[in-house]
């Protein structure tokens, strides 16, 4: 996939330290807890969206193609989504996330 390539070049020169997240509430479909230290040596992608911006509806689906293939691929890659939905669950992409209404965030 020719995105994917674009992203493996992406990660040769990302950002490999991310501690500016350690200690958020963060969550993951599949895991308890986020660690300190879970970014580390990952490239992090921070996306902003929310469900009524048209945009988000076309590029949401996108991304999440790009990040499971970089997943099995075992590309060092992560995606952190920033989202105003109230309800998180299997239909949305496999992303770490800040819960809704989270105070950090408001």
């Amino acid at each position: 996939m020719r995105l994917l390539t674009g992203v493996s070049n992406v990660l040769k020169v990302g950002v490999r330290k991310a501690h500016f997240l350690d200690g958020l509430p963060l969550q993951k479909r599949g895991i308890d807890k986020i660690e300190k230290g879970y970014f580390n040596d990952k490239t992090l992608l921070v996306y902003f969206s929310s469900s009524w911006c048209p945009s988000c509806q076309l590029f949401t689906p996108k991304l999440k193609r790009v990040y499971e293939d970089a997943q099995r691929e075992k590309l060092p890659l992560e995606v952190l989504w920033i989202c105003i939905f109230r309800y998180y669950n299997s239909k949305l992409p496999p992303f770490v996330y800040f819960p809704f209404g989270s105070v950090e965030i408001t």
